[in-house]
């Protein structure tokens, strides 16, 4: 294979919107497969650490996580008695890197689902085969179709290992 150019990405969580966003922004004919049938991220929150808002920053993604977030300025452990165990400033450690944001998954998914508006998206959409030969990469999906591919990223977690 010479060149890459069509990439398929399986999976819609915060790694496969996040790689989708940033191979499309850079070029590549990006395509975007989850196996759930709507747009979904279950679970509760985190913190963005102000490395991955720098990268959100060039992915031009950074500004709807941050008014969908929190700062996060310190991070303090205590231990069972209340005592501090560490506390760390975090805007003096990240300096002019950024802030670290902290945000709940659903805002969090959905402020990453705008790197991917202009990427062909399908929901409900679960890979039955890959087959990788010297031209690059045959995906069957669900539906009965299939399409041919120079690079397969697997960022869905747990699927492409129940599916394949």
């Amino acid at each position: 294979m010479e060149k890459i150019d069509r990439i398929l990405v399986v999976g819609a969580g915060i790694a496969g919107l996040t790689t989708a966003a940033a191979l499309h922004r850079y070029g590549f004919a990006t395509e975007l497969v989850e196996r759930q049938p709507t747009w979904s991220a279950p679970g509760a929150g985190f913190v963005v650490h102000a490395n991955g808002m720098r990268m959100l920053r060039a992915l031009g993604l950074d500004e709807g996580v941050v008014s969908a977030g929190t700062v996060v300025r310190r991070w303090q452990f205590y231990d069972a008695q209340g005592c501090v165990l560490s506390d760390t400033d975090l805007t003096a450690v990240w300096g002019e890197v950024g802030p670290c944001i902290g945000i709940v998954r659903p805002l969090l998914h959905s402020a990453l689902k705008q790197g991917v508006a202009d990427v062909r998206c399908r929901l409900g959409m679960a890979i039955t085969s890959l087959t990788q030969d010297d031209r690059g990469v045959t995906v069957a999906f669900s539906d009965g179709t299939s399409g041919a591919y120079d690079l397969v990223v697997g960022a869905d977690g747990e699927g492409v290992r129940k599916t394949v």
